[in-house]
């Protein structure tokens, strides 16, 4: 572990560089190759799997996915001459792909399901003669083109279903995206540095990027699920931000003892360095657990989490510690008062002579709280079990 910090600090040009490139290029291969995401969710064994294989051997016309495609007036009703011609005409072009076999209307006299009671809001299903996974994907884009070239004013056209989702690929949706902009503010708030709170975000950020590139193409390589991104991205941000706020903090308390950049960051990655590399071994060998259970689409997303893993913990072990090196003395707002107030309150000095870190906290409040827990076990850890029951 030493030795890798030290490399990473007296490399850390070639560092960054090499994270860029292999990010950068990763993602340019994963794009020219596409993806080729599985929906086979098959689950042998199991009452609903043994109804559609019968489904598949007896009714094969039937036995295809189905899409739904729903419609929403906000000025008027479903019934309007401009908004029934627009659907209709809608249908009766997704009705001429081949593979679409049937389309039910809303209009069709099913007996006004499809409607709601205000006739605001109605929707109609598609039924393909496959399966998704067995579907070009041209099928669901061209589905996804007619919906969006539907213009009339006051509806609103929206389609989904498995098909639709093979179309529209993996993207990072709004939830991921509120939950950076949250570990962001968080972040900034604990540490009062932009720096600071930043390098956990760009550490996980160069690991998922890179993860999710490699998830891409592997799958033309092993069957993989198209929920095998987003699982992966929300276990590598959760990961990447802990492992390298883990290194940061230890490296801020050494910093404000120390006075010095390097042998702060050495002495951090020593300590919380082989931390985080136990730790996401453990990770790891639990993910792969996965396997164990029989089920074969639960191998792509242990795979996919793997991966996302690995990455984020390998970006914390190098590019984290080169970050540090670089901007290490910044990410600590008026350190040079604070290393003096810790000055005045440092413990003794470790078995080398240097001020030991640890004991110029101790009159820190985690410290504290970490007291009151070895002090009183018992009780404290029945409130726990309590609360999590």
């Amino acid at each position: 572990m030493l030795n890798l910090t030290r490399w990473c600090i007296a490399h850390r040009r070639r560092v960054f560089i090499v994270w860029v490139v292999v990010a950068v290029l990763t993602t340019v291969l994963a794009t020219a190759a596409g993806r080729n995401y599985a929906t086979n969710f098959s689950l042998p064994g199991t009452e609903a799997q043994r109804a559609i294989d019968l489904l598949q051997r007896e009714f094969p016309a039937q036995s295809g996915d189905v899409d739904t495609v729903v419609f929403r007036v906000t000025n008027g009703t479903v019934d309007s001459p401009q908004v029934r011609d627009a659907i209709t005409k809608l249908l009766a072009e997704v009705s001429r792909d081949p593979h679409v076999i049937s389309v039910f209307s809303p209009y069709g006299g099913h007996g006004g399901v499809e409607i709601s009671h205000d006739r605001t809001t109605a929707f109609a299903t598609i039924n393909y003669d496959k399966r998704a996974q067995n579907l070009p994907n041209s099928t669901g884009t061209s589905v996804l083109n007619q919906v969006k070239a539907v213009d009339v004013p006051g509806l609103t056209v929206a389609a989904g279903g498995q098909v639709i989702s093979e179309a529209e690929g993996f993207s990072v949706g709004p939830a991921t995206e509120i939950g950076v902009v949250a570990a962001l503010v968080i972040l900034l708030m604990t540490f009062g540095s932009l720096i600071a709170a930043g390098m956990p975000l760009l550490t996980a950020g160069f690991g998922l990027i890179t993860a999710t590139a490699l998830i891409g193409l592997a799958t033309h390589i092993t069957s993989m699920s198209n929920v095998a991104p987003e699982l992966a991205l929300m276990i590598g941000l959760g990961v990447g931000i802990d492992y390298a706020l883990f290194i940061v903090t230890r490296f801020r308390e050494n910093y404000l003892a120390l006075g010095d950049v390097e042998r702060a960051l050495i002495e951090a990655m020593d300590t919380s360095g082989r931390a985080i590399l136990l730790a996401g071994t453990t990770v790891v060998i639990a993910l792969l657990g996965m396997f164990a259970t029989g089920v074969s689409f639960m191998y792509g997303l242990a795979i996919a989490s793997v991966f996302a893993v690995l990455l984020t913990l390998l970006a914390s072990l190098t590019v984290l510690p080169a970050m540090l090196s670089k901007f290490g003395h910044r990410i600590v707002p008026g350190a040079g008062a604070k290393r003096r107030r810790f000055g005045r309150r440092r413990a003794t000095p470790d078995m080398d002579g240097h001020p030991d870190p640890v004991a110029a906290q101790s009159r820190s409040r985690w410290r504290q709280w970490s007291r009151t827990v070895q002090a009183r076990p018992w009780p404290l850890a029945v409130i726990s079990l309590g609360l999590m029951i």
